[in-house]
């Protein structure tokens, strides 16, 4: 809501909504109502409180929607330090298996299911907006949970990356999704426009993340095309200058046929490795 104009304005909104709800037989519990103001401009006057049913809203500075904690200033500090005291907890059961020489692949089961589905829930939306000195807490459970395990897990950042350009890739193909406009192709069609903002904060979000990924894969498909095309290219001059130099009268057998193809195979194969 846009509360630039004047001071009432918000609440000229806050009393549209309850007068829709009052139609629409809905009743507001002002009790459990709260209010997170999140803005960032300098010399911001927060407004008064604001009323619901003639009863004050009390003003927060977090709140858990969806089982995401959003603070008012964005850093989603409090999720994270919940998350890793959660996952510490869990940590305790990993080690008590351990002890009991339970195989690993069941080790890594329950690794998966209670303590790597704790850290990455919904992680598209808040964990690109940690700083680094925050992301250190839920690495280490990572790391301690591959010592305990014996076998090295997927890393967040790889993880992170690969569900936000799914997610990105998704809202890109739904029309109906209410973010799909910020997802536009360039004249190519092969990549998206990206989005630039003044603030790294901004830049670090889900949109303009999934698009630079979704953006990197494109040049990733276009340089594998190239090169398999030229390695394709260079392959078949490389047998025509090499049977230029054989003897025309050089009768091919079977087993040379088969070794010949078998080096072309290794050649080709050491091309793609370079």
């Amino acid at each position: 809501m846009n509360t630039t104009n004047s001071q009432g304005q918000l609440q000229s909104e806050i009393d549209i909504f309850v007068e829709w709800c009052w139609r629409n037989c809905l009743d507001l519990n002002s009790s459990r109502t709260k209010e997170l103001v999140v803005d960032f401009r300098k010399g911001f006057s927060i407004n008064p409180t604001l009323l619901v049913n003639n009863q004050p809203i009390e003003r927060v500075e977090s709140h858990r929607h969806l089982g995401t904690l959003i603070d008012h200033k964005l850093t989603f500090q409090l999720n994270s330090e919940t998350i890793f005291s959660k996952c510490q907890q869990r940590l305790f059961f990993l080690r008590k298996l351990r002890r009991l020489q339970v195989h690993q692949s069941v080790l890594t089961a329950f690794y998966k299911r209670f303590i790597e589905s704790v850290i990455t829930f919904n992680m598209s939306a808040w964990f690109g907006s940690l700083s680094n000195i925050r992301r250190d807490p839920l690495t280490k459970i990572i790391s301690m949970s591959s010592k305990t395990i014996g076998l090295e897990q997927e890393p967040l950042i790889s993880i992170y990356n690969r569900r936000t350009k799914l997610n990105g890739t998704q809202i890109a193909s739904d029309t109906t999704h209410s973010l799909h406009s910020q997802y536009s192709l360039l004249p190519s069609g092969q990549r998206y426009r990206s989005l630039t903002f003044r603030t790294k904060r901004a830049m670090s979000s889900f949109v303009p993340t999934s698009i630079r990924l979704m953006n990197r894969l494109s040049i990733y498909l276009f340089m594998y095309t190239f090169l398999t095309f030229f390695s394709c290219f260079y392959c078949l001059f490389f047998m025509h200058c090499a049977l230029q130099v054989l003897p025309t009268d050089h009768c091919w057998t079977a087993g040379m046929r088969c070794v010949w193809n078998r080096v072309l195979c290794c050649w080709v194969r050491e091309l793609y490795t370079l």
